[in-house]
């Protein structure tokens, strides 16, 4: 097709359990695999680790030419999605492989919430180390389908209040006024001069009359419906 007689190449003669080696360096060095493909063609090498003459993951990937860290992903990826089911092809790897040791419902959602588009991958790293460390009420807030804590909030509490008491007083007033990013690390500084200062960690709301404030939120555990808490500036509820 090419109109050519002669082409250079290079022949290789090749045991039949080496095959697939071969056709998987060739494949990841042109960057034809998907993950999903990457990770099933380097299981089923890691499975004939013997019969290639391989004893340890650094050892397969120094013959793929590839970091040690990747060819461990794959594996452990590919033990996830089949372990548990339910993981979309299209989910990367590095997301299945960097939740590694968090709890396998943990690690589910965090994986859902990228497939929905809730998370991008920064955030998905950054929940995930929130994960490894954060009280539970703040990992059952992040964790939420809709929540109002993002993954940088979350870091943000759980790295600079050390104390629990101080975390959920920001978390309700995430929850109940809406804060943004930016926000969040006004009121945590906030809170630290006030510490430092003595003075009280709770800060008094300045309300207007006829201005229509949100000063509350929540979802009812019995009815299943969402309410919000809103004052009119006289000290009344409006709704």
């Amino acid at each position: 097709m090419a109109g050519l007689r002669e082409i250079p190449c290079i022949i290789k003669d090749i045991a039949e359990e080496r095959v697939l080696m071969e056709s998987l360096i060739e494949n990841l060095h042109r960057k034809d695999l998907t993950d999903f493909e990457r990770e099933n063609a380097i299981h089923e090498l890691w499975t004939n680790k013997e019969a290639l003459g391989f004893k340890t993951t650094s050892e397969l990937a120094n013959a793929m030419g590839v970091p040690s860290q990747n060819v461990e992903n794959d594996i452990d990826a590919w033990e996830f999605r089949h372990e548990e089911g339910g993981i979309p092809p299209s989910t990367p790897t590095y997301i299945i492989a960097r939740g590694k040791g968090l709890p396998v419902e943990e690690r589910k959602t965090i994986i859902e919430k990228v497939e929905k588009g809730d998370y991008q991958a920064q955030e998905a790293y950054t929940a995930i180390k929130v994960l490894r460390k954060a009280p539970d009420f703040i990992k059952k807030e992040l964790l939420k389908s809709k929540s109002h804590l993002t993954p940088k909030m979350a870091e943000t509490i759980v790295e600079k209040l050390p104390n629990e008491e101080e975390q959920n007083l920001v978390l309700e007033e995430i929850k109940c006024q809406r804060l943004t990013e930016d926000e969040v690390e006004n009121r945590v500084r906030e809170i630290q001069r006030a510490k430092e200062m003595g003075e009280p960690l709770r800060k008094e709301m300045g309300v207007q009359e006829g201005i229509i404030y949100t000063v509350g939120e929540y979802e009812c555990p019995h009815c299943e419906r969402h309410y919000l808490i809103k004052c009119d500036g006289k000290r009344d509820w409006v709704e």
